[in-house]
Order: structure tokens, then C-alpha cells, then sequence
């Protein structure tokens, strides 16, 4: 479940939570949370909520603490790649996780419409569209356009990095290099 990285300027454990996991609050514990992943549960401490993308970081059995992504990225070094096996469909699940979970999205609103345009950047540099329309103005609701927009975006987004692993497989390929 944890993978070795190189942090500055000591090597330590770390896990990266995906959404195939499962986290918790411990109920009645300050600060302390579980995340199940396959077979292994871990527990931790985290001081602000963990979300998918985010890392579990081992330094002893005593202390195992949550680090959020951005956090993580600015203060180690991981080692440029993620290695995922490509014929594994838990490790391509894995890595599609990885990567939507990179998500940033921006949105605009065409002008005197009820059509709005979300474009949804990865941490790879791939960047994807999705869109929303309401076909009564009356019944606009900008949040709503917003959140049906990214839903087709990330959508749209999964099927790109599925098919990439597909093809990847077929052409022979065994494992696919994640910058992370």
C-alpha cells in the first residue's frame, strides 16, 4: 500500500489516497481517520479533511499523518513517475484516479445564454471540454450548469485515459510512466 518517495532530505513511506479507497473518521478519536485500500487499512491523523489525491505518510508506527497534495508536491521529491502495470485493471483504475484527480476547472457562460462551458485541466498538461444547456432561461441555475459541465468534462476525461491504456496495452506495452 505505501510506496518509498525521497523527501527533502530523508526517504519515507507514503500512500496516495485514490477514490478506489475508502476513508474514514474514527468516531470519539480527535483528528484520527482510516483509509482501506484492497486488504490494508491504515490509520492517521489529519488536521483538515483528506480527499482523493491526497497523501498518507508513514514515518513510524506512531507517527502516520495526512499531507494534502498540493503540500506534498511543494516539499518532496517523488521521483518524477508513478509506475502503473498496464494489464492490471486495479493498477489502471489506479492511474486513471491518479490523474482525475488532478482536476482544475474553469468555467464561462456564453453571453445572453443558458450555455455554459467548462474546461477542465489535468496535472499532465491535457487539458478537456464539457458543456451544459438550459433550454428554458427561466429555469437557469449557474451552479447546476457549472456541476453538469465538469461531470461531462471529467466524463469525456475518463474515457480518453481509459482508451490510452487499452491502446497502450495492445501495442505491447507493460506499465505506463505517470509524471507525477
Amino acid at each position: 500500500m505505501f510506496k518509498s518517495y525521497n523527501s527533502k532530505p530523508i526517504q519515507r513511506l507514503s500512500c496516495l489516497i485514490l477514490a478506489a479507497g475508502v476513508l474514514a473518521k474514527v468516531p470519539d478519536a480527535e483528528a484520527t481517520w482510516t483509509y482501506t485500500f484492497e486488504a490494508n487499512i491504515v490509520e492517521f491523523k489529519a488536521h483538515q479533511t483528506p480527499v482523493v489525491g491526497d497523501y498518507i505518510v508513514y514515518l513510524n508506527d506512531d507517527d502516520v499523518y495526512h499531507v494534502d497534495a498540493k503540500t506534498f508536491a511543494e516539499h518532496n521529491i517523488t521521483g518524477d513517475t508513478v509506475v502503473h502495470a498496464i494489464h492490471d485493471g486495479e493498477a489502471r483504475a489506479a492511474f486513471v484516479d491518479a490523474i482525475l484527480a488532478t482536476a482544475t476547472h474553469a468555467y464561462t457562460r456564453l453571453p445572453d445564454s443558458q450555455f455554459t462551458i467548462c474546461v477542465t485541466s489535468f496535472a499532465d498538461g491535457w487539458s478537456v471540454t464539457g458543456q451544459s444547456v438550459c433550454v428554458n432561461p427561466d429555469d437557469y441555475n449557474e451552479d447546476l450548469g457549472q456541476s453538469i459541465a465538469a461531470q461531462n468534462a471529467l466524463s469525456d476525461a475518463s474515457t480518453h485515459y481509459w482508451r490510452t491504456c487499452g491502446y497502450l496495452a495492445m501495442i505491447g506495452h507493460t506499465e505506463i510512466n505517470y509524471a507525477a
